[in-house]
């Protein structure tokens, strides 16, 4: 990018492909398009976007959840865009919150929850651009992360880890003191990571208690 170039107003987050980021900045409905390499600027989605918040790339297309009015969670949608004119071409109505969107096994997960209010996640099937299950899992979701088969799931006292195959839950751990403002869960390699405050705990993925010590603070 060059000076003067904006890259509006309330920076949320990006994601990737393998050439290009994409800036999300909600407070003014825009998507900037740059080279992930050399931050040149490619292009901007400027329409038809509403609060934009995540995204992610499947298919050689973006999916980026919408909040639309912060006073109803029912008209959230996900905005389908081409990647090669950078428009809107359609809109899936998730009809429950919509915040981080991931994907795994050609499916998008769409957690329904935002600032630790709500218990669901919508599975999208970007073959028909569909709604195609709900996941329900325990109350005060936070963050999830999808790792091979596996969904893994924070909520307010709870760490679930989802059987994408059976749909079940696989495993759990729930200590509503232990967990109490943990968020921001991440998966690598055999370990669970997630932080409280500005410590980051760590467990193993077979663990069947939290970490009641800190690996670092930050």
């Amino acid at each position: 990018m060059s000076e003067g170039d904006d890259l509006g107003k309330y920076l949320q987050s990006m994601f990737f492909d393998e050439n290009n980021a994409y800036i999300i900045s909600n407070g003014s409905n825009m998507i900037t398009v740059v080279d992930r390499h050399t931050f040149e600027l490619v292009g901007r989605v400027e329409s038809d976007l509403q609060v934009p918040y995540y995204g992610t790339i499947i298919n050689g297309k973006a999916y980026v959840t919408n909040l639309a009015s912060f006073d109803s969670n029912t008209d959230d949608f996900v905005a389908v865009i081409n990647l090669e004119t950078l428009e809107v071409e359609e809109t899936i109505e998730i009809n429950n919150t919509a915040s981080y969107i991931t994907q795994a096994k050609e499916l998008l997960y769409v957690q329904n929850s935002s600032f630790g209010s709500g218990n669901s996640i919508s599975v999208l099937n970007p073959a028909t651009n569909t709604v195609v299950n709900t996941i329900e899992v325990a109350a005060g979701l936070n963050s999830i992360k999808v790792v091979g088969d596996r969904l893994y799931t924070l909520s307010s006292g709870t760490l679930q880890v989802i059987n994408l195959n059976s749909g079940e839950v696989e495993s759990q751990i729930i200590s509503a003191e232990g967990l109490a403002g943990a968020s921001k869960i991440d998966v690598e390699g055999q370990s669970i990571y997630y932080t409280i405050g500005k410590g980051v705990y760590s467990i193993s993925t077979d663990a069947t208690e939290l970490s009641s010590r800190a690996s670092f603070s930050i």
